[in-house]
């Protein structure tokens, strides 16, 4: 397959051999209609630059956090509003 240019009817006859030869080559290919044309071409994948970290998902820093322990203050509204959080040590069980 090394035509430049075809027409929708060979592209619907040839599809698959139409991408699989642009997405092997890189060659695009042109198809006319009625005197317009439409390019296929494949996306490039731009190669990472040297240096540069994999952007990470928010999902995966989760899963590398692990597990933790939840973070609870355990007193009244009126402890919590007025009262000395900072005093407690740590030494009551809950």
């Amino acid at each position: 397959m090394t035509k430049d240019k075809i027409t929708v009817t060979e592209l619907r006859s040839k599809i698959y051999q139409v991408f699989d030869h642009v997405i092997a080559t890189g060659e695009p290919c042109e198809v006319v209609r009625d005197g317009q044309s439409v390019i296929i071409s494949a996306k490039r994948k731009k190669a990472p630059s040297k240096g540069a970290a994999k952007k990470e998902h928010w999902f995966e820093k989760l899963e590398r956090m692990g597990p933790r322990k939840p973070s609870v203050i355990l007193c009244d509204e009126e402890t919590l509003i007025y009262g000395k959080l900072d005093a407690w040590d740590g030494s009551e069980k809950w």
